[in-house]
C-alpha cells in the first residue's frame, strides 16, 4: 500500500483500492485490499467530509485530488468554474446604479388627426393662416397639424390624448387657438420631467400646395413649443387623388415626437 500512503494523508484512500486482491499501478497484487473493508468506508467518509474528492493522475504522472468544480476554462488552472445557470453574481442589465429599475431617458409618442374641409372657415396649419384655401371643420380652429403634434406629446408623456383634455363638448374650446392645446400638453410633459427633443410631422393635403408655407409653419411650431427651428421638421404630401384627402374632402396630419428626460436640480 506504499503508493496510497505517499502524498495522501488519508492512507490508502485511492480509487484503485476496490475489490478483493486489488492491484497497484504496476499491476502487482496488493495484499489485504478487500471489498467493503472498514478502511475503504473510512476513506469515503473522509473524502466527503473533507471535500477532497477522488484522486486523479496529472499529465506528469503524479496524482492528487481533483479541484472542485474543475478548471475555470481552458486556461483557468485552479480557478473554480461557475455552475451553469448561476446568475447570483451577474449584473442585471436593467438595473440602475443603486440596483433599482433603470430610469428611461427618452420617450416617443405619435399622433394623427383628420378634418373635413369647410369652405366657410379659414385654413390654419401649425398656427399659420393659409390664405385662399378651404378651411377645416372642427370645434376649435381645427388646426389639424397642431392637433397631431399635441396628441404625440401627450402620448409620449403618458397623459392621454387631445379629446381627454380638450373635449369638443366643452364650450371653452369653441374656435380656440390650437396653440393653446400644444402649449398645455408641453407644460404637462415638463411637469412630469420631460422636455421636447424634436418633432417630425407630415401634412397630407391635395390642395393647397404647401411647399412655400413649410418654413413659416416650422417657425411657428418652434415658437409655440419654445424650441429651436432645428428641432422641428414638417413635410407635405399629396394623396395622389386617392381617398378623402385625394378628393379634396379632408386634410390629415401625423406627427412623431421625442421627449427626453429634463435635467434635475
Amino acid at each position: 500500500g506504499g503508493e496510497g500512503g505517499r502524498g495522501n494523508p488519508g492512507g490508502a484512500c485511492d480509487g484503485h483500492d476496490q475489490g478483493a486482491g486489488g492491484r497497484d499501478h504496476r499491476g502487482e497484487s496488493r495484499p489485504g485490499a478487500t471489498a467493503g473493508s472498514a478502511d475503504a468506508a473510512g476513506c469515503a467518509a473522509r473524502g466527503v467530509a473533507g471535500g477532497s474528492g477522488p484522486l486523479r493522475r496529472g499529465r506528469d504522472g503524479r496524482r492528487g485530488h481533483a479541484r472542485p468544480g474543475g478548471a475555470g476554462g481552458p486556461h483557468g488552472r485552479g480557478r473554480p468554474r461557475q455552475p451553469e445557470g448561476d446568475t447570483a453574481h451577474r449584473p442585471d442589465p436593467g438595473a440602475g446604479a443603486a440596483g433599482g429599475a433603470r430610469e428611461a431617458l427618452m420617450r416617443v409618442g405619435m399622433g394623427e388627426d383628420l378634418h373635413r374641409t369647410d369652405l366657410t372657415r379659414r385654413l390654419v396649419l401649425g398656427g399659420v393662416p393659409i390664405e385662399g384655401a378651404a378651411g377645416l371643420a372642427g370645434h376649435s380652429d381645427a388646426d389639424v397639424l397642431l392637433h397631431a403634434i399635441t396628441d404625440a406629446v401627450l402620448g409620449a408623456a403618458g397623459k392621454g390624448d387631445l379629446g381627454t383634455h380638450f373635449p369638443s363638448s366643452d364650450e371653452r374650446w369653441r374656435d380656440a387657438d390650437s396653440s393653446v392645446f400644444l402649449a398645455e400638453a408641453l407644460r404637462m410633459a415638463r411637469d412630469a420631467g420631460w422636455g421636447l427633443a424634436n418633432v417630425d410631422a407630415t401634412v397630407r393635403a391635395e390642395r393647397p400646395r404647401l411647399a412655400t408655407h413649410l418654413e413659416a409653419i416650422r417657425e411657428s411650431i418652434a415658437r409655440i413649443a419654445g424650441v429651436t427651428l432645428e428641432q422641428v421638421n414638417v413635410k407635405a404630401k399629396s394623396a395622389e387623388g386617392l381617398d378623402a384627402v385625394g378628393r379634396g374632402e379632408a386634410i390629415g396630419a401625423a406627427a412623431v415626437v421625442l421627449l427626453e428626460a429634463a435635467p434635475r436640480g
